[in-house]
């Protein structure tokens, strides 16, 4: 596959929705409902962001989701998503308004 073709496939991929792509409707069932539900906890968190930053975020968080997707033991499974909901929570107070 030449560099231009993955490049077309990203852009694709990143206009339609996250649930409508084939390879993640083929990968889904190996993927825990675990992890699947806190994604759209992250991506419900994402849109309280400034506009600007939602894309940026939007496309780090579906990379981890696609780096994680054959995790398949629970405790690890539980481990990521505890230190990720951290950091979920890091990103929005960075990015909320200073209360003085």
């Amino acid at each position: 596959m030449t560099f231009s073709n993955v490049v077309n496939n990203l852009l694709v991929d990143s206009v339609r929705p996250f649930a409508a792509r084939p390879e993640t409707r083929i990968r889904r069932s190996r993927m825990s409902s675990a992890g699947l539900v806190f994604y759209r906890e992250v991506c419900r968190a994402i849109r309280k962001l400034p506009k600007e930053t939602q894309s940026y975020y939007r496309v780090v968080a579906r990379e981890k989701v696609v780096a994680h997707r054959d995790e398949d033991v629970p405790d690890r499974i539980d481990s990521i998503i505890r230190r990720s909901r951290e950091d979920v929570a890091w990103v929005l107070k960075k990015y909320s308004p200073v209360e003085k």
